[in-house]
């Protein structure tokens, strides 16, 4: 049967207290034997281990500041206790393997108090100014943190609070506004989209457009003299901003009228297009007009005893615009959104300069908030838009 060392006989060796005869045995049966070799090899990765935390431990109690409480009275004595305990020497084989004994308790005691020290039971060198703080006060919030004034004292103690300003059914959704300027419901849109609703409700209207304005100049290059009588009476589009880029232009029909011509004036009085004479009373633009421009149109119509131009002095021009590409893109992402809100299309349409199609979605608004007055004034708000 094989023998092996004994735990005391490897300390021993490890240790360097055996006798001559004894040590150069325990020398031979090492060369032999694996398994002896294995354990040597873990008993003396154990004993660095020791080593190196006997040198740490006996630097932490010479740093440890005389303010502070040692977390175990018998800190100070551990780097004593294991220097004995490594030190001793052996004074018979039975006894031995309480010196293995003693060393793997010296570890796990001095790892436990280690651990402590680093977990916060003493300050560092770096950080023992920071041991200043006095005690029991309360860290101070940074003003601002709080509305209202309530990082005052006792401020705590008083919950503040938020009004409702608006509350809103759309499209099933429920969406409310209180006096904080929150929107809630439709807080996933975009920063310009949630503005501009906040501010159609807070100022109880849709923001006109600034193309109305360019829409209504009252410019006489391109209407007729009083003295070459009524024109027709021009219907669609005017004063207005129309989605297509091909839209068709209507007009009512003059009486003894032989024929009839469509002209469309850019800006700057233009001619961009022209039907060539027709006996129809509407016709569609054969081309796309450029995005975002305004134009101008007349019909000429042609009689037996002259020509007369419409529009006549002293009704306004004629004038149209192109829906920009901007507000395209809005609207068609807008309308991409599920579910539908037709507040957030009412705001957009009423901002692109369609309130006619803004006026559509505040019905549909209506139909979900029955006698709301907010929904009623944003409708009044659109009277004057598009006709």
């Amino acid at each position: 049967m094989e023998t092996h060392l004994s735990t005391a006989e490897l300390v021993g060796y490890h240790e360097r207290v055996l006798g001559a005869e004894e040590l150069l045995r325990v020398d031979d049966h090492i060369g032999q034997c694996g398994r002896c070799r294995r354990l040597l090899g873990r008993l003396e990765r154990t004993g660095e281990a020791a080593e190196s935390i006997w040198q740490e431990l006996s630097g932490s109690v010479e740093d440890q500041s005389p303010t502070v409480n040692t977390p175990d009275p018998t800190l100070r004595q551990l780097p004593l206790t294991m220097a004995r305990i490594k030190h001793r020497p052996v004074a018979a084989k039975g006894m031995r393997w309480l010196l293995a004994l003693g060393g793997g308790l010296a570890v796990v005691t001095a790892i436990f108090v280690i651990a402590a020290l680093r977990n916060g039971t003493r300050p560092s060198r770096e950080q023992g100014s920071q041991a200043d703080v006095v005690p029991n006060e309360t860290p101070k919030r940074p003003v601002g943190d709080r509305p209202d004034g309530a990082d005052k004292p006792g401020a705590d103690s008083a919950p503040t609070t938020i009004g409702i300003v608006a509350v809103i059914l759309d499209s099933g959704r429920t969406v409310t506004i209180d006096d904080q300027r929150n929107l809630k419901g439709l807080e996933d849109l975009q920063k310009d989209w949630q503005q501009s609703i906040l501010w159609a409700v807070e100022h109880r209207r849709l923001s006109s457009s600034p193309k109305a304005v360019v829409l209504s100049g009252q410019n006489s290059k391109l209407r007729g003299r009083t003295g070459d009588g009524p024109g027709p009476a021009l219907i669609h589009p005017v004063g207005i901003v129309v989605e297509t880029r091909r839209p068709t232009l209507a007009w009512e029909a003059l009486a003894d009228t032989l024929s009839y011509r469509v002209s469309i004036f850019d800006s700057a009085y233009r001619e961009v297009a022209s039907s060539g004479p027709q006996t129809r009373t509407e016709w569609k633009v054969p081309f796309a007009l450029r995005r975002g421009r305004v134009y101008s149109w007349q019909v000429t119509a042609k009689r037996a005893n002259g020509e007369v131009v419409s529009p006549v002095f002293p009704s306004p021009e004629a004038k149209f615009m192109i829906l920009d590409s901007r507000s395209v893109d809005d609207l068609a992402r807008a309308n991409r959104l599920r579910p539908r809100s037709h507040l957030l299309m009412a705001v957009l349409y009423s901002r692109a300069g369609l309130p006619r199609n803004a006026a559509r979605e505040l019905s549909q608004l209506q139909n979900e908030n029955l006698n709301s007055k907010l929904v009623q004034d944003l409708t009044r708000s659109l009277t004057g838009g598009e006709r």
